[in-house]
C-alpha cells in the first residue's frame, strides 16, 4: 500500500513538473551593427533616424513565414522613408527579438534602423 502512495506521488509530482514546464516564457535578442566608414564629416549631413520592422508568428510550427522578415523590416523601412536624391542609409542595425511562451508558441520580431544622410558634396 505504501508502494502504491508513493508511486501516485512521484507521477504527481512529475506530471506538476511537466505542467510548470510548459508555462515557461523564454525571450532571446541577438542584433548586428554594421557602421558605414566611408562617411567624414565635410562631404555629408545627418538628417534622421528612421526604422522598419516585421514579425511573424506560429503555433506548434504553424503560422507565419519567418524567412524573409529581415528583407519585410528592410523593406518596410524603405517604404515608411524613401530616399531624395543625394541620400543614402548608413550605420545600419538589426535587432532580433524571440519569444517563447508554453512550447508551442513563438513570435520573432525583426527591427531594422538606419541613419539617413545625404551628401553634400
Amino acid at each position: 500500500m505504501k508502494t502504491i502512495t508513493n508511486m501516485k506521488k512521484t507521477i504527481t509530482i512529475l506530471i506538476g513538473l511537466f505542467l510548470l514546464s510548459l508555462t515557461s516564457c523564454m525571450v532571446s535578442r541577438t542584433g548586428n551593427f554594421n557602421p558605414t566608414t566611408t562617411l567624414n564629416s565635410a562631404n555629408f549631413k545627418y538628417v534622421r533616424m528612421v526604422e522598419g520592422e516585421s514579425s511573424a508568428s506560429s503555433v506548434i510550427g504553424i503560422g507565419d513565414n519567418i524567412t524573409d522578415l529581415i528583407a519585410r523590416a528592410k523593406l518596410d523601412m524603405y517604404q515608411k522613408y524613401p530616399l531624395k536624391e543625394n541620400q543614402t542609409y548608413a550605420n545600419v542595425a538589426v535587432d532580433i527579438a524571440n519569444v517563447k511562451a508554453l512550447v508551442i508558441f513563438e513570435t520573432v520580431t525583426v527591427k531594422i534602423t538606419a541613419d539617413i544622410v545625404e551628401f553634400t558634396k
